[in-house]
């Protein structure tokens, strides 16, 4: 009689590990990731250069899942990175170093909280602002001033944008503008580019428009950005003031 085939278990299913977004601090010191246990989605830091290979720490607390996480670009302060844990954005903040010490760790803190499901977070490439896609709009958040704004886009982001959490793009540098694409009111997709610091609300200086729509819209240089009309599948360019 033949041994009967392994069965795949429950545990087995539940046992899956498996490594998912991860980036490099900006000073090179850091490695961060998301690392998906089997029950939630967390957020943990390496240290590659003090310590054994294994030793990581665990940043986040999350119920169900970190979804997308920023390094704050800049040399001239303490690392800071921002997060969304199980809807909410959150601060992780480099804590000061201590003489004969350990390597420093990392306090959390909520930095944006609310009802709906917050998404995408992404600093500005001066690091004075933090943009986030918020209930299918495109918001930014000045943790300096504390101020936070809605930006006038011209109907609801298309979310995975760029990537699986990416749902818009800073223009190159200074960040003067955000990329992004959206649905307007015929369920078509097109991209569009706002200036961020125009007013309140920011203002549109471009926009695809037509029945053929655009999509995947990203920067070629800080002023010319590119997408792809889906109908042909070709690429366009569009240079900005």
């Amino acid at each position: 009689m033949e041994n009967p085939e392994p069965r795949l278990t429950l545990d087995d299913v539940l046992g899956l590990r498996y490594l998912d977004q991860w980036e490099w601090s900006p000073d090179g010191r850091f490695i961060v990731f998301i690392w998906d246990d089997g029950l939630a989605h967390d957020l943990w830091l390496a240290d590659p250069g003090n310590g054994p290979p294994g030793a990581v720490r665990r940043v986040s607390s999350a119920k169900r899942a970190v979804t997308g996480f920023s390094w704050r670009p800049g040399r001239n302060r303490p690392l800071e990175l921002a997060y969304v844990q199980d809807g909410e954005v959150w601060l992780a903040v480099e804590e000061s170093p201590t003489p004969d010490g350990p390597p420093p760790g990392f306090a959390s803190r909520p930095l944006l909280s609310a009802k709906a499901k917050h998404s995408s977070p992404a600093w500005s490439p001066d690091g004075r602002r933090l943009g986030y896609v918020y209930d299918e709009g495109l918001w930014v958040h000045d943790p300096d001033s504390a101020r936070t704004r809605e930006l006038a886009v011209p109907g609801r982001l298309r979310m995975g944008f760029g990537g699986a959490s990416a749902a818009f793009a800073w223009s190159p540098e200074a960040g003067t503008y955000i990329a992004f694409d959206f649905t307007d009111e015929s369920k078509t997709t097109q991209a569009a580019v706002v200036d961020p610091d125009a007013g309140d609300s920011g203002r549109v200086v471009w926009r695809s428009v037509g029945k053929d729509g655009a999509t995947f819209i990203h920067w070629l240089d800080p002023t010319t950005a590119v997408y792809a009309v889906p109908r042909d599948g070709h690429l366009t360019s569009s240079s900005l003031p």
